[in-house]
């Protein structure tokens, strides 16, 4: 269509206009007399009528009163205390925490807790167990090939409680999110799995596991592997775990039964001799109790980076040594 037809059709237009108000005034003389406007003021009906006629693509009649945009709620975050009140962390309120079985490696039973992150729809967010034993080295293992670090946040405090979100080596269909001892700078040659947050008189475990089958809110399902987990961190869900994991906290220097170390005790079975161990009494029997359900082989049974001990047999005493400590209790058959 020409610029020349659309001008004589808004003349056209116009001419219609000024007759069907001339005809409205004569109307208008012979019925009761409205309110008159101000002399500047224009008919309402008068510019609707321009606008319809004048085929301006403009002229679109919309709501005098525009919608406002759906406020997301707000949320609101609660302090959870665990592990008879060593640790807290915060989360949002209507998460929930579902308690889990403790494995056999939590030993600093002060210290322990096993619980689950669940959101409000009921997905497993994350896995949190407190009370395995303490460290005292960390060996750098490297990678045949790099992990992939997708997020990361350093420890202010050097504490060994950095966050990292890593698709390691050879799994680029899987991620984790995590509290690990390990500085983001070297995560990516660090062979997996990433070592735990460690804490005084301790260490955790603080993660959650991602994969390409986990239904992410407000990500598109078509996305795959590292673009799909990127695309997760910029959610709110996202976000909130993160900063839940950051929460985490330590509220006591150390537990009190750690101080009580060192001298003899009575099991139902046997009794120790705590040495140099750097354990309590309840801890030496918790760690033997595992060790008898290991495999004993020649005479002798270990638990992989927590310790292990030969058998004591009748009347001959056995030991086992301690990897967090590097010392070692005695154990003999009552």
């Amino acid at each position: 269509m020409s610029v020349q037809k659309v001008s004589h059709k808004t003349k056209w237009a116009g001419l219609t206009l000024a007759t069907a108000m001339l005809l409205a005034g004569c109307s208008a003389n012979s019925a009761t007399e409205p309110t008159e406007p101000s002399a500047n003021s224009t008919s309402p009906s008068a510019e609707a009528a321009a606008e319809t006629n004048s085929g301006s693509p403009a002229a679109t009649a919309t709501s005098a009163t525009p919608t406002a945009s759906p406020t997301p709620a707000e949320v609101t975050w609660a302090k959870h205390k665990f592990a008879n009140e060593n640790f807290q962390i915060e989360l949002p309120s209507n998460w929930k925490i579902e308690t889990i079985k403790p494995d056999q490696y939590q030993l600093v039973k002060d210290m322990t807790a096993s619980f689950n992150i669940v959101s409000e729809n009921g997905r497993d967010l994350a896995e949190v167990r407190t009370g395995y034993p303490e460290v005292f080295d960390l060996t750098v293992r490297p990678t045949t090939e790099e992990n992939t670090l997708i997020d990361s946040t350093p420890d202010p405090a050097h504490k060994m409680m950095n966050y990292a979100f890593i698709s390691y080596n050879g799994s680029p269909n899987e991620a984790w999110m995590m509290l690990t001892a390990i500085e983001p700078e070297i995560t990516p040659i660090w062979e997996a799995p990433l070592d735990g947050p460690v804490y005084t008189g301790g260490t955790g475990l603080f993660q959650g596991k991602l994969d390409n089958k986990a239904v992410l809110p407000s990500v598109d399902p078509a996305l795959k592997g590292t673009k799909r987990f990127k695309a997760y961190t910029k959610t709110a869900e996202y976000k909130d775990l993160k900063k839940t994991m950051l929460s985490f906290k330590q509220l006591k220097a150390a537990p009190a039964e750690q101080e009580a170390t060192g001298g003899n005790c009575v099991g139902a079975q046997y009794t120790y001799d705590l040495g140099d161990s750097g354990m309590s009494c309840d801890e030496a029997k918790a760690f033997f109790s595992q060790i008898l359900k290991q495999p004993i082989s020649t005479g002798a049974a270990e638990i992989m980076g927590v310790g292990a001990c030969m058998m004591p047999f009748d009347t001959d005493p056995g030991y086992c040594n301690i990897d967090a400590s590097g010392g070692k209790f005695t154990v003999t058959k009552k």
